[in-house]
């Protein structure tokens, strides 16, 4: 578990300076929370989460939020004073990193117009040939065909083809210098780096919408579509 967070009721010193105890339920809740592997998180701007609109007398810190032992002191929690509206509770936001703990999925393309591509459409063409006089007369004779077809696009997919894995980034524009400047961003959180990764994206746009532009006019003569 990665976060916890609601209005548990429960008053303690441990994080509300104006309760001088710590009773047995917030101990517990304490405790439930590290089973989970969870730590209270701190606000940023400490104060009140419950101010009650009938008695502004009455105010408490009931409402709580647990994040990650490993994030509780990177993870940035802050009171949303301006969002409060008409409720008694000051609604919580937390920001914690879960980049990390999504899954890595694979997947393969190939290039629109690259060697590769030719390379692909050439070996399926020259490989067909073999299956070209070979006339199936039975059921099962027809599945073996079919079997052979399948075979023979899987292995130059497979070949020809080059891995990739699927993240949040994988726009049709994205590159290998997307990646590139990216990966260097992540090592070095810099103005410079930054800047450098948005030139990147930038420049990796404008060529693939102009390649699009491209092919559009090459094959409808309509570039406008």
């Amino acid at each position: 578990m990665d976060y916890m967070g609601g209005d548990f009721n429960c008053h303690s010193r441990e994080w509300d300076d104006g309760v001088p105890h710590h009773r047995t339920t917030a101990i517990l809740l304490l405790e439930t929370a590290a089973s989970l592997g969870l730590e209270y998180a701190r606000p940023t701007n400490p104060g009140y989460t419950y101010v009650s609109r009938a008695d502004r007398n009455v105010r408490s810190v009931i409402d709580l939020v647990f994040v990650a032992s490993a994030e509780s002191l990177q993870a940035t929690m802050h009171r949303e004073l301006e969002l409060q509206g008409q409720s008694d509770h000051i609604p919580l936001s937390a920001e914690i990193s879960l980049w990390h703990k999504v899954p890595k999925i694979k997947g393969r393309t190939l290039k629109p117009f690259s060697d590769e591509e030719k390379e692909f459409v050439v070996d399926i063409m020259t490989r067909m040939e073999d299956l070209s006089g070979y006339a199936p007369t039975s059921p099962g004779e027809v599945e073996f065909l079919a079997s052979a077809i399948v075979d023979i696009f899987s292995s130059a997919w497979l070949k020809h083809s080059s891995e990739y894995t699927i993240s949040a980034n994988s726009k049709a524009y994205w590159n290998e210098e997307c990646t590139r400047a990216l990966a260097e961003y992540r090592l070095d959180s810099s103005v410079i780096k930054y800047k450098a990764f948005r030139s990147a994206v930038k420049a990796a746009k404008w060529k693939f919408f102009d390649n699009c532009i491209a092919e559009i006019s090459k094959s409808n003569k309509h570039p406008w579509d």
